[in-house]
């Protein structure tokens, strides 16, 4: 599938009209192959043991988008860090890249909704830059055990 995955900036590319009729997935309505394998990364738990809820965020140092979001990301870290937990997916490195082709395949995401900035929080999947600026706050907000 790798040559089959686009990055973020399919979403530059959008019209206003098509960003403001953007969908956000909600993993139930995503089919997730549900092998278990002992070898496979683990997205099931939305919160730790702690009770902190669990952020997975995939990014690429060199992604425009990953770029323009870095400074929302950091200020929401920061503010919920006493209620979040990150675990953050650098996909230019192989480890953290053949994490992320799992989670592809495993969510059966498309190639319209792939590549990064990607978050996956309390079920629902954010991808680009726009989804995640417009619905990151209200989700974790939503969410977090106080």
């Amino acid at each position: 599938p790798e040559s089959n995955i686009t990055n973020s900036s399919i979403m530059d590319n959008k019209t206003n009209d098509q960003i403001l009729n953007k969908t956000i997935d909600p993993i139930e309505n995503i089919t997730k192959n549900t092998t278990t394998d002992p070898d496979k990364y683990d997205f099931s738990p939305v919160y730790n043991s702690e009770g902190k809820l669990i952020v997975y965020f995939f990014f690429a140092p060199t992604c425009n988008a990953c770029k323009s979001i870095a400074p929302t990301v950091e200020d929401i870290g920061y503010r919920y860090s006493n209620w979040t937990e990150w675990k953050g997916f650098n996909i230019n490195f192989d480890k953290d890249r053949a994490i992320y082709f799992q989670f592809y395949n495993d969510f059966n995401l498309t190639p319209e909704r792939s590549g990064t900035p990607m978050i996956l929080v309390n079920n629902t999947i954010l991808w680009g830059q726009y989804e995640i600026n417009d619905s990151l706050e209200e989700i974790i907000n939503k969410s977090i055990i106080k």
